[in-house]
């Protein structure tokens, strides 16, 4: 129920900040505001990233943003942030006592392993390795950071 109104609260706070930036009360905005209006929600993109939200949010390249598509987009990426924070609650369980926030790269493998039985360990090292994590231990911010990196299209 919490969760719920948090959702109503903040689709409610995206809408009246989206309204601040039309100009004509139509519903839409222009391109080149996306970056300003992110801001005032608190959200930096790194330019790749802003080229990439505005590709999906005018796909015709006309330099507006609908309401509708904006208000989807922020729900996925809502839901994109609520599933970030469970994977990282996931791999704290094997967070390393002696390394805080860090979890050993022999628990990862194993825990691949553990994911697809037909993945041999040094197919499990190898698939670490291409996203940039080897070692003895990796910062599990680092780690959610690079899979999604990798999973996400650019």
């Amino acid at each position: 129920m919490n969760e719920d109104k948090s959702k109503i609260d903040l689709h409610k706070k995206i809408w009246n900040i989206f309204k601040q930036f039309e100009k004509d009360g139509d519903g839409i905005i222009r391109t080149e505001d996306l970056e300003a209006l992110m801001k005032t929600l608190n959200i930096e993109f790194a330019p790749h990233k802003l080229t990439r939200a505005v590709k999906i949010l005018d796909p015709e390249s006309v330099g507006t943003i609908e309401i509708a598509n904006f208000m989807d987009y922020m729900a996925r990426c809502y839901d994109d942030q609520t599933e970030r924070e469970t994977l990282k609650e996931a791999l704290k369980v094997f967070e390393n006592d002696d390394a805080k926030g860090c979890i050993s790269t022999n628990e990862l493998v194993k825990q691949l392993l553990a994911l697809d039985d037909s993945l041999s360990e040094e197919e499990a090292v190898e698939l670490l390795e291409e996203v940039g994590i080897s070692g003895g231990y990796a910062n599990i911010d680092e780690v959610l950071d690079k899979v999604i990196k990798e999973l996400s299209f650019s």
